[in-house]
């Protein structure tokens, strides 16, 4: 009895892990969006990247938590920004500056 309730709450223990992963890939998202618009204001131009944190990028203001992993690509006047953590749910979170939509898959 007492080795099924342990495995019942381990399993909601790293789903719940996996789930805090998940909200940090998608607030990376939302701060490398408000990232972008800020170097946009500066130097009229959206940036591509790809980076794996902990790491700070030259876009202002931006730290990648540990864990995330985010990917840009930049247009004229549109850009795209994907995230995800590699210790969550496997989650891929999107957001698009074109719509002003994110999103998680």
């Amino acid at each position: 009895m007492v080795t099924v309730l342990a495995a019942i709450a381990l399993q909601q223990y790293h789903q719940y892990r996996a789930a805090s992963f998940d909200a940090r890939a998608m607030h990376d998202v939302g701060n490398a969006a408000v990232a972008q618009e800020a170097h946009y204001a500066n130097a009229h131009t959206h940036v591509d990247f790809d980076v794996t944190g902990p790491a700070v990028l030259a876009v202002p203001g931006l730290v990648v938590s540990d864990t995330i992993t985010l990917h840009s690509v930049a247009g004229d006047e549109r850009y795209t920004i994907t995230s995800k953590s590699s210790l969550g749910s496997g989650k891929l979170f999107t957001y698009d500056s074109e719509t002003d939509t994110a999103r998680g898959d």
